[in-house]
């Protein structure tokens, strides 16, 4: 027997907004495994609409029209300046998937940065010389089995 299911359209603005949730915090758990929807987001200690190790506080908008002004006012104040503010809006007439992420500029200048840095260090001075030590060692080591 085979049963089709058919993805339902939500039918209130709170059912948009919990399925526009569920994808941020699915496309979250790739960064991070702890990543999900906040249940009652805003409430208690939790704040922001996805809970995770981030530092993010994230406010998620599935709206015909973006205010953006009393977007960037509600996740400030759930940010309450210990966490990096994030909005994702999800456009009309665009696929699920597909939200855009609206980020502080100074943030996003760090995060490129973040990016451009070389992945390897420059080592510091005593491991720089441990390694010097142990090059002058092996050198002389092979020295000795040539003599």
């Amino acid at each position: 027997m085979i049963y089709l299911f058919k993805i339902m359209k939500p039918r209130s603005a709170i059912a948009k907004g919990k399925q526009l949730e569920n994808i941020v915090a699915d496309k979250l758990k790739t960064v991070d495994a702890t990543a999900h929807r906040q249940p009652g987001s805003g409430n208690g200690l939790a704040k922001g609409d996805i809970s995770n190790n981030l530092n993010l506080c994230i406010e998620c908008k599935n709206t015909t029209r973006l205010n953006f002004r009393e977007a960037a006012r509600q996740v400030e104040r759930q940010a309450m300046g210990y966490a990096k503010e994030v909005i994702v809006w999800h456009a009309p007439h665009t696929p699920e998937g597909k939200a855009v992420a609206i980020i502080d500029l100074d943030y996003f200048i760090e995060l490129l940065k973040r990016n451009a840095e070389p992945k390897t260090k420059v080592p510091d001075r005593e491991l720089r010389w441990a390694l010097a030590r142990i090059i002058t060692a092996a050198k002389d080591v092979v020295r000795r089995i040539e003599d």
